[in-house]
């Protein structure tokens, strides 16, 4: 017996001792509701793993009120619910779109082409750059936080330097906080979500700067690179994997029609479906 097993088994007949489950002949059986049965196995599968038993007993204890009360429940439905055939409707319905969405996934695994080449992604953005204008400002920027014991002349020099690998070695050795990578473009509130306000107040939105600030025994230093403006286009990088994702989308949806056609007309020709006139005519 594993140590989950162990510790749901001792679990539930902790729960059986304490007069919450009644006894039954099968130790594995935990609860039993309108010719439905639970066992152990079961809730083990459901809850994962716990370290101690108390932990266990409480996941334990709510898996098996869960597993009743959907029973309950659909008890309940049953005996008071009297449209029977809406609901059959309603089943066949979202069975048939489970089949139709798992073929669907299936011809998109096995047929769509994922490699967009950088042609078709700078293609696109030229078609469609209207839809990338910001919603906000973004930037490109060097950031560092850490303790003010560690702002040593070392540290001062690799930053006035830009020595970005040595200054990064430092930050992480002194438990800092380190963006480096002088090509990510942010969103201006990325930015103001990790900037104390007073070093965000300080920050000009006009032109790239230089900006420092100690607070809370914690020093700040920000190089703010360069500013593109709310409403602008941004560098087609910092839409780089949106337009991968707009480009696949569109390759989907023409595979699956194309897909659809194919397979509508092959039906057609099988006369495994037939498509009769209007007799009016």
């Amino acid at each position: 017996m594993n140590k989950c097993l162990f510790l749901i088994s001792v679990s539930i007949l902790g729960m059986s001792c304490n007069g919450l489950l009644d006894k039954s002949k099968d130790p594995n059986l935990v609860a039993e509701a309108y010719g439905k049965k639970l066992y152990i196995q079961e809730i083990v599968s459901g809850i994962g793993n716990f370290n101690n038993p108390i932990d266990s007993q409480i996941a334990a204890t709510r898996f098996i009120d869960e597993w009743l009360i959907d029973l309950i429940l659909f008890e309940e439905a049953q005996k008071k619910l009297k449209d029977k055939k809406r609901i059959q409707k309603l089943i066949q319905d979202y069975e048939r779109s489970l089949y139709i969405s798992e073929l669907e996934n299936r011809i998109v695994k096995n047929l769509l082409d994922t490699v967009v080449a950088q042609e078709a992604i700078d293609t696109f953005y030229l078609k469609h750059s209207e839809d990338f204008k910001l919603s906000e400002p973004i930037v490109r920027l060097l950031l560092i936080r850490l303790d003010s014991v560690r702002d040593t002349s070392t540290l001062k020099n690799l930053w006035t330097t830009e020595d970005l690998p040595a200054l990064k070695i430092y930050v992480e050795k002194s438990q800092g906080l380190a963006f480096l990578d002088p090509q990510e473009w942010q969103y201006i509130s990325d930015l103001r979500s990790i900037s104390p306000e007073s070093l965000f107040a300080k920050i000009s939105l006009n032109r790239p700067g230089e900006y420092a600030l100690e607070q809370n025994d914690q020093h700040f230093y920000l190089k703010v690179l360069e500013i593109i403006d709310q409403n602008d286009l941004p560098p087609m990088e910092f839409v780089k994997e949106r337009i991968k994702l707009r480009i696949l989308q569109d390759r989907i949806k023409a595979l699956l029609k194309s897909h659809k056609s194919e397979l509508f007309n092959e039906k057609i020709q099988s006369k495994e479906i037939k498509i009769y006139g209007n007799k009016n005519n």
